[in-house]
């Protein structure tokens, strides 16, 4: 079947996408811009009968050739193929929704998010390391070591998060129904009242994650600083980006921490 531009641009967006998916598309530039780029590699890669799963692992080259510019010393090539990584991200899920040819899209795109946070943060700290860049008084040394628990931190959020819903569904017998339950579980052993709400609301916001500390956010601030060659600037944003999942995890270990007390006073017949 060959798809036509017009076709591909009809439909392409979800319109039952969430409030938050909408954001992401508008309020964050660089995914703005990719959506108005990726129907052309969408066309191109339809017409030449690719599956949408099939450039998802194009995505993830990019993403190696990314952190491997980074080691070698090249750090525009590797944000130019971050850029690339962002265009093919973009284009496997309007390939996905104009063909309908995917089974597991959503499990293996949520890997390039993993390869992606384990490679891009270490190999840049690595370049600013062997380029001798110091943030104040912090040592190149220090900037890798950063970077390193940069790349952890993330992996280590997902890999935790992961555990304790995998925990709670497995205990509830599993099932759509359940896992509903299980996300409410958490959340509600760990509520927060007036302020703090807002506050954390504020925190994890669309907006402000995906422009400074998710994938889009950090591929747009790490082609902005490359390009104007600011070294320091760019380790004082892997430390940023540290602190910012700092406060992410902290919360959570307190949030599993309480999960478990309820849990196990349930168990035992308490409320």
């Amino acid at each position: 079947m060959k798809y036509s531009l017009r076709q591909i641009f009809s439909a392409r967006l979800d319109p039952n996408r969430s409030r938050s998916r909408k954001i992401e598309e508008r309020m964050i530039p660089i995914n703005a811009i990719g959506k108005i780029l990726s129907p052309y590699p969408t066309y191109l890669y339809l017409n030449l009968g690719l599956k949408p799963d099939h450039v998802t692992f194009i995505s993830f080259i990019f993403i190696g050739f990314g952190a491997y510019f980074f080691i070698v010393g090249k750090p525009v090539a590797a944000v130019v193929s971050l850029l690339l990584f962002i265009l093919h991200d973009s284009a496997d899920g309007d390939m996905a929704r104009v063909s309908g040819k995917t089974s597991y899209g959503a499990l293996i795109d949520s890997f390039g998010a993993d390869i992606f946070y384990s490679a891009i943060p270490v190999s840049a700290g690595y370049f600013l390391y062997v380029k001798n860049i110091f943030v104040g008084p912090i040592t190149p040394s220090f900037i890798l070591l950063i970077s390193a628990f940069t790349s952890i931190s993330f992996l280590f959020y997902r890999l935790m998060n992961t555990k304790i819903l995998t925990f709670f569904w497995d205990k509830k017998g599993g099932g759509a129904k359940e896992k509903t339950s299980i996300y409410d579980d958490v959340s509600e052993a760990t509520s927060l009242k007036g302020l703090f709400v807002h506050l954390a609301k504020l925190y994890h916001h669309a907006f402000i994650k995906g422009n400074f500390f998710a994938e889009p956010g950090i591929v747009t601030w790490l082609t902005v600083l490359v390009f104007l060659e600011q070294w320091e600037l760019l380790g004082g944003y892997l430390i940023l980006i540290l602190l910012y999942n700092m406060g992410y995890l902290i919360p959570n270990f307190i949030r599993i921490y309480l999960s478990f007390l309820r849990y196990e006073r349930r168990k035992n017949g308490f409320q």
